[in-house]
């Protein structure tokens, strides 16, 4: 499996979901409705400075690999994500916060 590299990005309650429906569909295998839904679960489980992280495991590429999100919650509805993911993900994954960050999404 290859070297995984970090994404992060605040959010609110109102982006996490659509923000990850976007990051599914940059990912070929591996993480789908069921697997966002585990995320947005958590994030809404967690109190005040709680964290978890979860892992997922994907295909980027046609190679399998591991696919981490940690989950901080920073306020009441405020989840901070950590994303570790190959090199080629987490530049795309990259580009979609910058564009939310263009169009005042975060």
């Amino acid at each position: 499996m290859s070297a995984l590299v970090e994404s992060s990005m605040r959010f609110d309650a109102n982006t996490l979901e659509p923000f990850l429906v976007r990051v599914s569909d940059l990912i070929p295998g591996g993480f789908g409705e069921r697997e966002i839904a585990q995320v947005v679960g958590t994030a809404e489980r967690l109190k005040r400075h709680e964290e978890d992280e979860l892992t997922f495991y994907i295909e980027h590429a046609g190679e399998p690999s591991r696919f981490r999100i940690q989950i901080r919650m920073e306020g009441a509805d405020a989840p901070a994500l950590r994303f570790f993911a190959p090199r080629k993900v987490a530049e795309l994954i990259d580009a979609e916060i910058k564009r939310m960050e263009e169009v005042g999404q975060t």
